[in-house]
């Protein structure tokens, strides 16, 4: 199945999508090495678990951002397209 979307923009949502898999596994291992350092007593590996964590909320934040940015560069919406004829704008 063909998709409709241009090149360039199937080419960055596949970046977009790398990023969400960095982070979400990033996300994983911090999860990991924060339950470990917690059972083991391990404060520094706790610690490293956090930040992990972080970094990965951190990708697919970032993620998110860029994929939100570039359909909203590919596919403008029109201020008369916003609203439907005959609704009030708020």
């Amino acid at each position: 199945m063909a998709s409709n979307k241009a090149p360039a923009e199937r080419a960055e949502l596949h970046n977009q999508r790398g990023r969400r898999d960095k982070g979400a596994a990033n996300k994983v291992k911090g999860a990991i090495k924060d339950t470990a350092g917690k059972v083991t007593g391990d404060e520094k590996m706790q610690a490293e678990g956090k930040m992990d964590k972080a970094k990965g909320a951190a990708h697919n934040a970032v993620a998110m951002r860029r994929t939100l940015r570039a359909t909203r560069r590919h596919n403008p919406i029109r201020d008369e397209e916003a609203v439907p004829p005959g609704r009030p704008f708020c």
